[in-house]
């Protein structure tokens, strides 16, 4: 199975004074899925109830993880980590570098780069964190 980024948008009405007016909003979704109709199975599931969206793009996405289960309480925020994993051949005698792209769920950016760093010293392996930012990511569906 593969992680996808599917955006959506649809119109949703947003309280302006006393009226209602309906405004077009796009949201991000990660979804895991084996490929890209599947993901538009799964996200009309998810959001049947919500009236007329239109899936605006789907781009799978090279993830080597993702963590939601770091028992954080109030994680409602998704952040793109990324790591250098350093390994060193012996045959040329020098140091390498891959990266690999994770998300991690938490409630904040220190809280994020925390659990990623903890996440990380359980590999037991060298790294190098390169980067943290949030995501417009509105939701996880597996």
């Amino acid at each position: 199975m593969s992680w996808f980024n599917c955006k959506v948008s649809f119109e949703k009405p947003m309280p302006i004074g006393n009226n209602v007016k309906m405004q077009k909003v796009s949201e991000s979704y990660l979804v895991k899925a084996d490929g890209f109709t599947e993901v538009e199975a799964i996200v009309a599931k998810e959001l049947m109830n919500r009236g007329a969206y239109i899936v605006d793009h789907i781009r799978k996405v090279r993830l080597y993880d993702v963590y939601t289960d770091l028992e954080m309480t109030g994680a409602d925020r998704f952040y793109n980590c990324k790591a250098a994993f350093i390994t060193l051949d012996e045959k040329a005698g020098v140091e390498k570098r891959k990266r690999e792209q994770f998300i991690v769920m938490a409630s904040g950016f220190e809280e994020a780069v925390k659990a990623f760093v903890h996440k990380l010293d359980l590999m037991l392996v060298e790294y190098e964190v390169v980067n943290v930012q949030e995501t417009d990511y509105v939701d996880l569906i597996r």
